[in-house]
């Protein structure tokens, strides 16, 4: 099984918003149509809920099944799948697998009609190319391969007529090495594929924000990098590196405002124009940690931030922060012990993100959240096993499940 651990630990279902954890059950406990309905799952010490992952056995007195939409069918726990009637999400709808069986989903991007994502590829060869962007009917339909990359992709972006992912046009194994990753740009159909120019950095992008004009990407090359380049091709420019070896994933989220970019530069968030020059320390976590997931709207900037942790079990702290795009102190919008931020997404009303349980790694679960940005709870909108990446249109939020390989919709409002 191909894993994307490096992008936050995997781990499974805690009680939504503090009820009862509603799960898809099994055959006994499906509706009109084979339609799953709730089902209360076992809570287990530490108040993780125990359930079986999917493709596990099930059935009789066994748990539940984990899967933010799976279903004990023919003794094995799967994802059930029913194509939504529309392209839009009600309150109070359940949560949808528009794509089922894709090997480690990660990076996720939407448009008006599709969702578009990443897996590996299932070869079990190390030299073939071994990474795969895919998209599925927002009203559900079936999953088509859109482009095969050399590399894992770790990242993808979209604007209203391309996608862009990082790659290096050298196939793997080939010898001797010849690193050089760069964005790709291709029609949302996977024709004209083009590079648009080499920057001979050492490692993928890990996270890609575009405005009208350019591709901008961080990447843990030397030590945590940060570039751009014109959307229409040309010379990769360097408007952050810290040249420091070996490369570690010190950079791993990024965002625009009109006029800069904002990317996390341990130990915070630092800024620096879109046109280069010197970067300013913006804000410092207030945990010892890393920083995760980053959004900008107006002069508000959000970013997860999770502590360090020491041993194999161990008690996370992990946060929603914003901080004022001028500067400043953060201020803590959510906290919640034991949950690692992953991926965020915001609108005018909501910021909205997805995370990982990370307080022992003997649990599965992850979940995606929402904040009212004028403040109030934090709810949950839905559950999985290992939710990465996330996007939102006007009423759904859609989400790549790393561990169950599914991509799932469910509605903004709980």
């Amino acid at each position: 099984m191909h894993l994307r651990t490096n992008l936050g630990l995997a781990l499974a279902i805690l009680p939504a918003c503090g009820s009862t954890v509603t799960l898809l059950n099994d055959d006994a406990h499906s509706g009109a149509g084979g339609a799953p309905i709730a089902a209360a799952a076992t809570v287990g010490a530490g108040g993780a809920s125990q359930c079986l992952p999917d493709w596990s056995p099930c059935g009789g007195n066994k748990l539940p099944c984990c899967g933010p939409v799976s279903i004990c069918s023919q003794g094995v726990c799967q994802p059930w799948i029913s194509p939504p009637a529309d392209g839009t999400c009600h309150p109070g709808d359940p949560a949808v697998a528009l794509a089922s069986g894709q090997p480690s989903p990660g990076a996720l991007a939407i448009d008006a009609d599709y969702v578009y994502f990443t897996t590996v590829s299932d070869v079990d060869d190390q030299c073939a190319p071994n990474g795969i962007v895919k998209r599925v009917p927002k009203k559900g339909g079936p999953v088509e391969a859109v482009a095969v990359a050399k590399h894992a992709l770790f990242a993808l972006a979209a604007d209203s007529q391309r996608l862009f992912w990082s790659d290096d046009p050298v196939p793997p194994c080939t010898k001797p090495v010849d690193y050089g990753y760069e964005i790709v740009a291709a029609t949302k159909d996977g024709a004209n594929e083009a590079l648009l120019g080499p920057s001979q950095q050492f490692a993928p992008a890990s996270d890609i924000a575009l405005d009208g004009a350019f591709a901008y990407w961080v990447s843990s090359d030397t030590g945590g990098s940060l570039r751009r380049v014109a959307k229409n091709g040309g010379k990769a420019e360097t408007l952050f590196a810290s040249n420091t070896k070996p490369a570690a994933p010190a950079t791993f989220a990024l965002a625009l405002s009109a006029a800069d970019v904002f990317w996390n530069r341990p130990p915070g968030v630092a800024r620096v124009p879109k046109t280069g020059g010197t970067p300013i320390q913006l804000t410092t976590a207030p945990v010892l940690g890393s920083v995760a997931g980053m959004v900008v709207d107006g002069t508000d900037l959000y970013f997860g931030a999770y502590a360090d942790c020491q041993g194999a079990d161990c008690a996370l702290m992990g946060s929603i922060l914003r901080v004022d795009t001028h500067g400043g102190a953060p201020q803590v919008a959510a906290a919640s012990a034991d949950w690692r931020p992953v991926r965020l997404a915001i609108d005018a009303d909501s910021v909205y993100w997805t995370e990982q349980y990370a307080g022992s790694l003997a649990v599965v679960s992850g979940r995606v959240m929402r904040l009212a940005r004028n403040g109030g709870s934090v709810a949950t909108l839905a559950k999985g096993q290992m939710p990465i990446g996330i996007a939102i249109d006007a009423s759904c939020v859609y989400f790549a499940d790393a561990l169950s390989g599914t991509i799932v919709r469910a509605p903004k409002s709980s």
